[in-house]
Order: structure tokens, then C-alpha cells, then sequence
């Protein structure tokens, strides 16, 4: 059940753009080793294992293939990383963007369809 959990708040944070504050529920409020700081938390072993396991295949987007890398980061490795660059209303960047999120969106949806 957690993993279901875990897999829909990343979900909730890459594809629909929700600030892991929004995201947060009551749930994960009272859990305060899962929100660190109300940064985006470490994701927890078995999905690390997931995204590690998509990463090697190579077959995804380099815009998704960052996505996913910056999640597997700490929060302290993200805040050393610093914000990622910001597309600035380029409309190719915002359409690699987007295309990024609905294919990570659509190995996730695969992923919970599984389970």
C-alpha cells in the first residue's frame, strides 16, 4: 500500500507540477521523516530501485532521464545541485518539458496498473 502511495506522490509532483507542500497530506505531515524541510524527500528503496532500473534500460527522453536522476538525488545533493534551469517560456523547452512528464506519467500509470 505505501508503494502505491509513494508511486502517486511522485506521480503528483512530476506531472502535475504540485509542490511536495501541496502534496503532502495529513498522512505524510505526521510522518516527519518522509518531509524533510517540506523539500522533495530521498524516494524510498523500492521505488529508488524502479527508477534505477529505468535509468539503466536508456530508453527514455533526456529531459525525463534528468527528471528522474535529480528524484533519486538527496535533498542535500538537490539544494548542492541548485534549481534546475527554468525554460523561460522557450516553446521547445516547454513542449520537451511536458513530453517528459506524460512519458514518465505513462511508465508510472503502467507501473500501477501492474500492481
Amino acid at each position: 500500500m505505501h508503494h502505491l502511495r509513494n508511486l502517486a506522490l511522485l506521480v503528483g509532483i512530476l506531472c502535475f507540477g504540485l509542490s511536495p507542500t501541496m502534496v503532502a497530506s495529513q498522512e505524510l505531515i505526521q510522518q516527519p521523516a518522509i518531509v524533510e524541510d517540506y523539500g522533495l524527500p530521498s524516494p524510498p528503496p523500492e521505488l529508488e530501485k524502479i527508477l534505477e532500473e529505468l535509468l539503466g534500460e536508456g530508453d527514455l527522453s533526456d529531459a525525463a532521464t534528468i527528471m528522474l536522476k535529480r528524484l533519486l538525488m538527496t535533498p542535500e545533493e538537490r539544494e548542492a545541485a541548485g534549481e534546475p534551469e527554468t525554460n523561460d517560456g522557450d516553446p521547445d523547452a516547454i513542449h520537451e518539458e511536458e513530453a517528459a512528464k506524460e512519458e514518465i506519467e505513462a511508465i508510472f500509470h503502467a507501473l500501477l496498473e501492474d500492481d
